[in-house]
Formats: C-alpha cells, sequence, structure tokens
C-alpha cells in the first residue's frame, strides 16, 4: 500500500476549491438590444416558474420562487399573469430554478411568439427566446440564498425591460 501524498491531496484540494469558487456566479446575459424586449402592452407580463423539484437540498418550493418573482414585477409597476391564462401569449417571462445536489442554476428568459420563412413556402411560428440571463452556483443547502439570485437576475430583466419599453418623455 503506497502513502498517502499530502502535496497531492492539497493540490487537489486546491484545484477543487478554485472550480467551486469560479462556479458560484458564473453570469451570463445574451442580449443588450432593447428591440428584443419592447412591446406594445409592456405593463401586463405572463409568467412561467419551471424547473424546481419538490425533494431539493435547499428546500425551495416553486411558490416561494414564483412569490419573489411576482413581487419584484409588481414593485416594478407590472402586473403579473400566469402564462397559461391566455391562449397563446404573445409574450412570457419565463423562470427556471435547477438543483441539483449542492449546485444550482437560474435562468431568466423573456419568450416571444414569432413568425418566420424557412425557404420558398414554408413557415414556422412558435415561442423563441429573445432575451435572457442566468448564473449558477453552490447553494449550501440556503433557500434564502437562492431566493436571493433569483431577485439579482429578476433585477437585471427588470432594467433592460423597462429600459426598452418605458418612453423618456
Amino acid at each position: 500500500m503506497k502513502p498517502i501524498n499530502p502535496r497531492g491531496i492539497r493540490l487537489t484540494l486546491l484545484l477543487i476549491n478554485i472550480f467551486i469558487v469560479s462556479a458560484i456566479q458564473l453570469n451570463s446575459q445574451t442580449s443588450s438590444d432593447s428591440n428584443e424586449l419592447a412591446i406594445a402592452e409592456y405593463k401586463t407580463l405572463p409568467i412561467l416558474i419551471e424547473g424546481i423539484n419538490d425533494n431539493n437540498a435547499a428546500h425551495l418550493t416553486k411558490e416561494s420562487v414564483q412569490t419573489r418573482v411576482e413581487l419584484r414585477l409588481r414593485s416594478a409597476g407590472l402586473k403579473p399573469v400566469a402564462a397559461s391564462s391566455t391562449p397563446i401569449p404573445a409574450r412570457t417571462l419565463y423562470v427556471n430554478v435547477n438543483i441539483v445536489g449542492a449546485g444550482f442554476d437560474v435562468d431568466v428568459k423573456f419568450y416571444r411568439y414569432a413568425f418566420w420563412i424557412v425557404a420558398g413556402d414554408k413557415s414556422g411560428s412558435g415561442m423563441v427566446s429573445t432575451w435572457d440571463t442566468g448564473t449558477t452556483g453552490t447553494h449550501g443547502n440556503n433557500e434564502t440564498f437562492i431566493l436571493g439570485v433569483v431577485e439579482r437576475q429578476m433585477d437585471i430583466f427588470l432594467n433592460a425591460y423597462l429600459k426598452a419599453n418605458q418612453d423618456d418623455k
């Protein structure tokens, strides 16, 4: 049996720590173009919350995420409505929170109904993501931490959404 090399263990632990710390707040935002968020009736916004499994380590619930998202929208002067309350909404705010073990991922996306021509007389239509922001990290079994991350991602969305839709007059 080989003796354990303390230097090798320290190096392995250092690499693991670097990976964890760098993964804590990886952020992405795919667009800063306000046209992707501009809509005529921007004050009412259908929302869809998904991805939260019932038995997660952080004890996060879909209801707690829904409450935070709705409160953020209302505090910005917007009216959240369930995306399922309209037959085919022209737009939808989609919030997805995934928790796997000690890791989590939060995605906030803005979907719009779109129509496109593929070739000649062929066309398609459906909901497409025109804007998104997200982050991933570790949660330490802390529901409050993840809800804070949801709020920060909502703030990024609301800043861009309101900037694209409010008149500067």
